[in-house]
């Protein structure tokens, strides 16, 4: 789960449908209704989410990073836009077991923390496809 305070959303993994849920921060679920329905669903086979665990929002663009553990070796970045079964903005190859993200916005750089190998790798932050890691903690 992430907060974006800038544009009030929140926006959630759904790691067993393989889809990213955003919701308003600040709805109220009504009593009588099921569930509080999302803004926008990003989810489907183009869209490349596979055992999506662990996401990010960028604060200046709002794009969303999301980041794929298991089969889809991949992290995958969409923007604040996206919505429905479409490819991802950009896609970046990362270790098998990727598991969790953090952003270093002054440096300009991600940081995957890596399950199976326990380790981190370093990436820039526009990193895509097979760029390398920059730095393997």
């Amino acid at each position: 789960m992430a907060v974006d305070p800038i544009r009030d959303e929140v926006v959630l993994q759904d790691e067993n449908h393989f889809r990213t849920l955003v919701y308003d921060r600040t709805a109220n679920t009504p009593p009588n209704a099921t569930m509080t329905e999302p803004k926008r669903i990003i989810g489907g086979l183009e869209t490349h989410l596979e055992f999506n665990c662990a996401v990010y929002i960028d604060p200046g663009t709002g794009d969303i990073y999301s980041v794929n553990n298991d089969e889809m070796d991949h992290l995958v970045v969409f923007s604040r836009q996206a919505q429905g079964n479409v490819p991802p903005d950009r896609k970046l190859h990362t270790p098998h077991g990727t598991f969790g993200i953090a952003v270093d916005e002054e440096e300009q750089e991600i940081f995957l923390t890596v399950q199976h190998s326990n380790a981190v790798v370093v990436f820039p932050k526009m990193a895509k496809e097979e760029d390398p890691p920059i730095r393997l903690l």
